[in-house]
């Protein structure tokens, strides 16, 4: 006869190890064209992605606490200049998002001139210093300039709570290289007249 305390224990493990399994999940990764709405589930990783033409906006995270909310990310380019927010459809949010990474990349993207925000949901601007978060800018070859935002591990200030990220970037036209100039040689032949002789 197995005892109620041994189906009991066999249910908590049971429990731990479906916890641990969905914390190392692989996330989800969802692009659209110009943005939209999504679910922020607590303990679930996943990866959100808007893309406008070559630049693209992607937000990794895994929260906890509260209970699954509607969050948004919107991408924008215009008047040279790049824009995404990452936030909460309808403030407030009860969530705490204790890992993500932001970033705002490609061609023409203007990293180092690069603005960032995180507001509360009291629209109140987080002080990276202070709440413990930092951004840096990237560039490689193959994808352009970046502007990656991520909790800054060192400081130990990060508590997760936050309603809206806001990348803002300035866009230089990209324009293809000019083909190489081709040198043409011309050779010009002189052909030279014989005059017959006539004989007198």
């Amino acid at each position: 006869v197995v005892s109620r305390f041994a189906v009991i224990a066999v249910f908590i493990a049971v429990y731990v190890c479906v916890g641990i399994s969905l914390a190392h999940a692989q996330p989800q990764q969802r692009t659209t064209t110009d943005g939209g709405e999504f679910n922020m589930r607590p303990g679930v990783p996943d990866e959100v992605s808007a893309k406008v033409g070559d630049i693209t906006c992607s937000f990794k995270f895994l929260s906890r606490g509260g209970s699954s909310e509607a969050w948004n990310i919107a991408l924008e380019v215009k008047d040279g200049a790049a824009q995404c927010n990452i936030g909460r459809t309808i403030p407030p949010s009860y969530m705490l998002v204790s890992e993500f990474r932001a970033v705002l990349q490609g061609a023409g993207i203007n990293a180092q001139q690069a603005t960032v925000s995180l507001h509360n949901n009291d629209n109140q601007k987080l002080p990276a210093a202070s709440a413990g978060w930092q951004h840096t800018h990237t560039h490689t070859p193959d994808a352009g300039g970046g502007v990656e935002v991520s909790p800054d591990a060192e400081s130990g200030k990060w508590t997760g709570a936050f309603a809206l990220l806001s990348v803002h970037a300035p866009v230089t036209a990209v324009t293809a290289p000019s083909p190489s100039p081709t040198t043409t040689t011309t050779t010009t032949k002189k052909k030279k007249k014989k005059q017959a002789k006539s004989e007198l």
